[in-house]
């Protein structure tokens, strides 16, 4: 007899996975804001900020031409929608993690939809709580990050094209091709990935289908990588060809820190811990069940092997294709027991019903407790806390009255959460030095410091968070002083900016 899941109507069960994991990312990321890396807001929240209410930090990057437009673009239209329930971060910084948390539950109802056809409903949704609680993917799923936005274009595009049953369907492949190109596009290092998923598709398509898929993934290429780079720099692909160019002629990338062939494999053992044995085990055994994931998962992987400069974040996609493996591999090892009698010997003459609840919530339990102790990089603290503090301070300034100037200080301006949260069209100042301190004091009334350096300058404290990060603020008017110009990496220390954009006019 089935049970009364089983019987439920396959749309039924996958919208349930799908909103299962759309309101855990969600929950999580508005309950428990936090900053897990710079660029989710100085390469994605601030351009969409600048788009939407003209001003916004500008990095280097944008000055030099290296950083496209599309994924700014897409998030300014979800800012401007928001705009209809009303003004300010507090709305659109929350439209926009429900938004991505729902890109992201989109990719691990694919892996459901992957495992129920290789293991029926209820080993699917065994299969697919893998990548739905892995931490990792809980934690990053809805940031501002072209990592993790691509991927999961990638997962849901690759979904379409390879669904796991014969499918002749036209439009489908279309609209797989249109999101594999747009993934590429977001993440230009996805290419090896959708090179191994066209082979595939060569070899298992007649021509008429993979001519469709070819032609979804140029319109996606030609338009969002052609036609905005040559409508924002004047050329088509200028972006992309001017990123390649600075990074590896200039050196940029390895600027920033390069790092040996062991990084990613010594990063996951010290941010997994003991289960990164146990997780690649069971990935190994799912790849038997879907080799091209693995085959994907693996090209992008080498990609970044072969770059010098290494971040965890670059490897998402791998890891959620490994974890969606892993879910099979977990089905494979459970299917294996079933058939040798090992489950029936083991809960034998138990209340089935009273034991598979007490399983899930103890596997309930422990996926909890993962997420809420992970840490994405050892050195950095748990992931739930990730510089919180100065992100909370950062967004309370646009509920303050009378602000004219901004400062941080000692942190570098790119631990704030800049004017995507500051909400104010005023000068900011991000201060290096307490000399630099004292000369900016009369430019600003508001400013994100230490709780001891606020103790120390007997500073006027509005809040503190976390108990080290203080939002001060003085009363009175500013003195208006010229902004800065930005920092620039080394190698580009003597090639000229293609536009300069920061400061303002009015703050020069």
């Amino acid at each position: 007899m089935q049970t009364a899941i089983a019987q439920r109507a396959p749309w039924q069960v996958a919208l349930g996975v799908f909103l299962v994991a759309w309101v855990l990312r969600a929950s999580i990321a508005l309950a428990l804001p936090t900053l897990y890396h710079p660029d989710e807001i100085y390469q994605a929240l601030e351009n969409a900020h600048r788009m939407v209410f003209g001003y916004g930090y500008v990095t280097w990057e944008a000055e030099y031409g290296i950083r496209s437009s599309v994924f700014p673009g897409f998030l300014a239209g979800i800012i401007q929608a928001s705009r209809l329930l009303g003004e300010g971060p507090h709305v659109y910084l929350p439209a926009v993690t429900v938004v991505l948390a729902a890109l992201a539950a989109g990719a691990v109802t694919c892996a459901y939809l992957w495992a129920s056809r290789l293991y029926g409903v209820g080993g699917g949704l065994v299969a697919a709580f893998v990548p739905l609680a892995a931490p990792e993917l809980v934690l990053l799923g809805s940031k501002t990050l072209t990592e993790v936005a691509g991927t999961h274009l990638l997962i849901i595009g690759l979904y379409l094209a390879f669904p796991g049953f014969a499918s002749e369907s036209r439009s489908r492949a279309l609209a797989a091709g249109l999101l594999l190109g747009a993934a590429m596009v977001i993440r230009l290092h996805m290419a090896p990935g959708l090179a191994v998923i066209g082979i595939a598709m060569l070899r298992s398509w007649p021509f008429e289908r993979v001519a469709l898929a070819t032609l979804g993934g140029l319109a996606s290429v030609l338009i969002l990588g052609g036609l905005v780079d040559w409508f924002t720099w004047g050329a088509p692909f200028f972006t992309h060809i001017q990123n390649v160019r600075l990074n590896i002629l200039y050196g940029v990338a390895a600027s920033f820190g390069v790092w040996g062939w062991y990084f990613y494999l010594g990063l996951l053992l010290l941010s997994w811990g003991t289960p990164t044995l146990i997780i690649l085990g069971f990935a190994g055994l799912g790849s038997r069940r879907a080799p091209l994931l693995l085959l994907v998962a693996g090209a992008i992987l080498v990609a970044h092997q072969i770059v010098g400069h290494k971040e965890y974040r670059f490897i998402y996609p791998t890891l959620f294709l490994a974890q969606i493996l892993a879910g099979f591999g977990l089905m494979e090892v459970i299917n294996w027991l079933r058939l040798r009698g090992v489950l029936d010997r083991l809960f034998q003459g138990l209340p089935s019903p009273r034991v598979l609840v007490a399983i899930w919530m103890v596997v309930l339990f422990t996926a909890g407790l993962r997420i809420a102790t992970f840490s994405i990089e050892p050195l950095a603290g748990l992931a739930v806390l990730h510089r919180r503090d100065t992100l909370q301070a950062s967004r309370a300034i646009a509920t303050l009255p009378n602000v004219c100037g901004i400062a941080s200080y000692p942190l570098s301006p790119h631990m704030y959460g800049g004017y995507s949260s500051f909400h104010r069209r005023v000068p900011y100042y991000p201060i290096k030095s307490l000399a630099e301190w004292q000369q900016r004091l009369p430019a600003f009334n508001t400013a994100i410091v230490t709780k001891e350096f606020a103790a120390e300058q007997g500073l006027p404290i509005v809040a503190c968070y976390l108990d080290r990060t203080c939002l001060v603020q003085r009363p009175g008017t500013c003195e208006a002083q010229p902004v800065g110009p930005i920092d620039r990496p080394g190698p580009l220390t003597n090639v000229p900016r293609l536009r300069e954009l920061w400061p303002p006019p009015e703050w020069r």
